[in-house]
């Protein structure tokens, strides 16, 4: 005979809320890893949002170096002997004819001479910023190397000094052709500078007591 059973209807309903319960708990699981999941990937986002605002500043600061450099480069370029006066601060002369001369020590540098004063820049109405950026070396007394080093500062050739504010490169130069020797302007890196604002010296050392070394220099400005 068939096995008849009768399931009260409290049973019934219990079956029905086990079965329920384990439903809702095991959504309850799976909705907290879901909650757990979408906590992660918020924390990811976070993350590269955060990379994102990196980047961004990293590409504003290679886009303004690229643009320094491209001022650089391609830019106005003025070029500067000596001013026959150098009594004020207007030291240099625009086209002028008459080179720098700068004289060593004994195996030492010598005095540092005025080549950019306050009153040489701005050249261009409007530009704030300069610096030396080369230098065409046209006659020196000595076949022997010669250091050059370039000194600015807002005071004094001494202050520039002890302030590490300078930059120098070494050259030897063929008296009897020094043009041809040097070859061409050489290229000097100093920091941009405030016009109106700071100086340039240049001195020399070599091992000859009084050895001189005859420049013409070139300059840049930029509006920022």
């Amino acid at each position: 005979m068939r096995d008849l059973r009768v399931i009260s209807v409290a049973d019934a309903l219990t079956d029905y809320d086990a079965a329920t319960g384990a439903e809702a708990t095991a959504l309850a699981t799976q909705n907290t890893g879901i909650i757990a999941q979408n906590a992660a990937i918020i924390v990811q986002n976070t993350a590269l949002a955060a990379q994102n605002v990196a980047n961004a500043a990293q590409n504003v600061a290679i886009l303004a170096e690229t643009n320094e450099i491209e001022r650089h480069i391609h830019n106005h370029e003025h070029w500067f002997g000596i001013s026959g006066d150098q009594s004020g601060n207007d030291w240099a002369l625009e086209h002028s004819l008459n080179p720098f001369r700068a004289t060593s020590g004994n195996n030492d540098f010598g005095t540092a001479i005025k080549v950019i004063g306050t009153a040489d820049t701005p050249i261009t109405a409007g530009e704030v910023k300069f610096d030396l950026h080369r230098m065409f070396l046209v006659d020196a007394s000595e076949p022997t190397p010669f250091y050059v080093r370039v000194i600015f500062h807002a005071t004094s050739s001494a202050a520039g000094i002890s302030a590490d504010s300078l930059s120098d490169f070494v050259i030897a130069v063929d008296p009897t052709n020094p043009q041809q020797s040097s070859g061409y302007p050489l290229e000097v890196k100093i920091p941009r500078l405030d016009v109106g604002v700071d100086k340039v010296w240049v001195d020399v050392k070599n091992a000859t007591n009084n050895a001189t070394l005859d420049f013409f220099i070139g300059v840049h400005e930029y509006p920022e």
